[in-house]
């Protein structure tokens, strides 16, 4: 999701957090990469598709949500978070 050659999509989800969804030019592999830009907390909902886990991956760890769920975070002041979509098992 990284390559240069990948696609590109900034999100629209606030004006207090800057977002692009990062995917491999084969289109295999996607990334979130969510920054809260402010010093307030910033709750952001992201609609519910067909990913059911995501990786953290700054800390490594994954998470489920369930089917038909939106992606719902709380970014505390000026938080990072790269999430990986990935085949739950």
């Amino acid at each position: 999701a990284f390559h240069p050659l990948g696609g590109q999509r900034v999100l629209e989800l606030g004006p207090a957090v800057f977002a692009v969804e990062r995917t491999s030019p084969d289109g295999t592999e996607r990334v979130l990469a969510i920054h809260n830009v402010t010093g307030d907390i910033a709750t952001i909902h992201i609609p519910a598709d067909d990913v059911r886990r995501w990786r953290n991956l700054l800390i490594d760890e994954p998470f489920d949500l369930p089917p038909g769920e939106p992606l719902r975070l709380v970014l505390s002041p000026f938080h990072i978070l790269w999430l990986k979509a990935e085949t739950a098992t």
